[in-house]
């Protein structure tokens, strides 16, 4: 596929053959399943509100991809809203890179737009935190410190453009196979040059911060509301993230909003009384996730001090360590 628009011409793998899925696997570390007997399988990387996630690759090239197909004319908005923000981003560490996106006519001549994005073969963070298990206790707090630098860095560089992206939590950051980490999903992300939340954010409601609950419920129920700080709302979803990735499971989840947007700060507060004691991580890495968690914004920990705090603590010594590491949780054979 290709377009005038479109820098180059790409071959769309929506059949994998046996020595295509080798090859994907050499260079970004995905696993194709075949079944005994199976030649060439249909596969996707996943499926997204928009459409289907699937590989592809630069023609007589072996670079790989990750490419988005959307459809439908208010998707197709919505996903180029959210490439222009990739865009403003292009370049910035731990962002997810977009390589190129363009329109096309399909074969049932209906308008789609493909975007092209690195393909982050190791999974997502939901996909890492069932790994984890597997480490020693040393190599886990390595990882998890890790996790934590990539994710906070990415977040301060995006607020450096003033780009807020509402939606952090483990399924909306991907490693690569060596364990780098990217930000993905900026379908609710907002550019606020003042800093200040004066609307709802849609969003994940379980890594919503109090004042962010309060906000957002009092709007919905047609208060006047005193703007929020955007920076202090994203620090608490990277906190109960982070969170999340040592307990193993959701410590602020819901059945409905309506239940969770009754909760006031004493809930919180009793929560994480409970929910913080006895975390096996590195001590540095327990004040971070304990200072981005401070109920009250005004006294919670910024995204800037926690990086300052992060810089002292022991993770993987050199990319080969890290990429041996991510690459043993993967189940693969280490090169």
């Amino acid at each position: 596929i290709g377009s005038e628009e479109g820098k180059y011409t790409y071959q769309l793998h929506t059949k994998v053959s046996k020595q295509d899925a080798k090859h994907i696997l050499q260079h970004t570390g995905v696993v194709i399943p075949f079944l005994e007997g199976e030649n060439r399988v249909k596969f996707q990387l996943g499926k997204g509100a928009y459409g289907k996630v699937r590989i592809a690759k630069l023609k007589d090239m072996t670079h790989y991809f990750a490419v988005k197909k959307i459809k439908g004319e208010k998707q197709i908005r919505e996903s180029r809203l959210e490439g222009a923000f990739l865009k403003k981003l292009a370049n910035t560490p731990n962002i997810i890179p977009l390589y190129d996106e363009f329109e096309s006519i399909d074969s049932n001549e209906d308008k789609v737009l493909y975007q092209f994005m690195l393909l982050a073969g190791f999974g997502d963070g939901d996909c890492l935190m069932k790994k984890l298990r597997i480490l020693k206790e040393e190599t886990r707090g390595k990882t998890l410190t890790h996790v934590a630098q990539g994710l906070l860095n990415g977040v301060a560089l995006m607020q450096e453009k003033d780009i807020y992206h509402f939606d952090i939590k483990p399924s909306n950051f991907m490693m690569d196979k060596q364990g780098n980490l990217y930000i993905i999903d900026f379908g609710c992300a907002q550019e606020l040059l003042e800093g200040e939340l004066t609307r709802p954010a849609q969003g994940d409601w379980a890594f919503f911060s109090p004042e962010r609950l309060a906000f957002t419920a009092g709007i919905l129920n047609k208060k006047q509301m005193p703007p929020i700080s955007a920076e202090k709302a994203e620090a608490w979803a990277v906190g109960a993230s982070l969170l999340k990735m040592v307990k193993q499971r959701n410590s602020f989840g819901g059945p409905s909003w309506n239940a969770v947007s009754k909760r006031d700060a004493s809930f919180f507060e009793e929560t994480l009384t409970e929910e913080l004691q006895n975390l096996a991580v590195p001590k540095l890495l327990i004040q971070v996730i304990q200072g981005l968690l401070i109920v009250n914004p005004e006294k919670r920990m910024s995204i800037a001090e926690a990086l300052e705090t992060l810089q002292e603590a022991e993770t993987f010594e050199s990319p080969d360590e890290q990429a041996v590491v991510f690459v043993k949780m993967k189940g693969l054979k280490v090169q």
